[in-house]
């Protein structure tokens, strides 16, 4: 209490040497009583931290709950789980606790996270790094194909569902996600659907298919974007063909065709060689450039 009053009221000597007194809406009084305007002398005010308290206690949660937009100033690192809380989820999924896990998700919610940053930050890392640890020989097929199907299971119970576009609804573009024939990593392609959908596109989504199963749904539909996840090198070589095929049969004559995965990430130049249009380092990146495509293709045709 001491310091908050010295803030409001201090002695001041002015060039006359005289004693002039200051109060809290800084005007500066003499002892003669003719007020004298000086500057206010800047101060950390003592009530900041309260202030930060509420703020982070109470406004930002109701902000969240009213799903009104995130402040701009909002530290999104303060938000987005940190590698240890992915790991901890990640144990949740391994060892079939989804009840914990969907514990861990609403206390990221309640810290101002949506579903898309569960959706990039949280559930994304933790299927990186379940196909990590297949590669180092510290999961076997099994558990990565459970924990696989469980993090689908919490990604469609998680999310708000998808608005089906209908009526006189616009649909922003057809897309058809599938992971190449004989990939056994495939929750890129869940997670690449669920993006899309709720972004207004119709998705058709081909997790585990085979080169006949896939061609035969491209020369029955028109699709804007073609999108293909590869993780392990080995599904590479037969990849070109599979893409000539597609553009062959596809009746969209300017068919994009997109690829992803970490085949791709490691080695962008891939993209090329395969005979891909572009490739797309995430699903929010993968949105980013459908977007670009069919704004570009809407414009042309005015």
């Amino acid at each position: 209490m001491r310091e908050s009053a010295d803030a409001d009221f201090e002695v001041h000597y002015g060039e006359t040497g005289g004693a002039t007194e200051r109060s809290g809406s800084g005007d500066f009084v003499a002892r003669g009583g003719e007020r004298r305007l000086q500057p206010q002398q800047s101060f950390f005010p003592p009530w900041a931290e309260l202030l930060d308290r509420v703020l982070t206690q109470q406004v930002l949660p109701r902000v969240v709950a009213s799903h009104l937009p995130l402040p701009v100033w909002l530290d999104v690192s303060l938000i987005r789980p940190s590698a240890r809380e992915v790991e901890q989820f990640l144990g949740c999924i391994l060892t079939d606790d989804l009840s914990r896990a969907h514990v861990l998700i609403d206390q990221f919610t309640a810290r101002g996270a949506d579903h898309d940053m569960i959706l990039h930050d949280l559930l994304t890392p933790a299927a990186r790094r379940l196909g990590v640890l297949w590669e180092e020989d510290r999961c076997d097929f099994a558990a990565v194909t459970l924990g696989m199907v469980r993090l689908n299971q919490i990604l469609i119970e998680s999310g708000p569902p998808a608005d089906l576009p209908g009526g006189g609804a616009r649909v922003a573009g057809h897309a058809l996600f599938a992971a190449a024939p004989g990939e056994q990593h495939t929750f890129g392609i869940a997670v690449l659907a669920d993006v899309f959908s709720h972004a207004g596109w119709l998705v058709s989504a081909e997790p585990r298919s085979t080169r006949t199963v896939l061609l035969g749904i491209a020369r029955r539909n028109w699709f804007d974007v073609i999108g293909l996840s590869v993780t392990t090198d080995r599904w590479l070589k037969g990849l070109p063909a599979i893409i000539r095929s597609l553009r062959a049969v596809a009746p969209n004559p300017d068919l994009h065709v997109m690829v992803g995965g970490k085949a791709f990430l490691d080695y962008p130049e891939r993209c090329q060689f395969v005979g891909a249009d572009s490739m797309a380092a995430d699903a929010q990146d993968a949105l980013r450039q459908a977007g670009r495509l069919t704004l570009n293709r809407e414009a042309a045709r005015r």
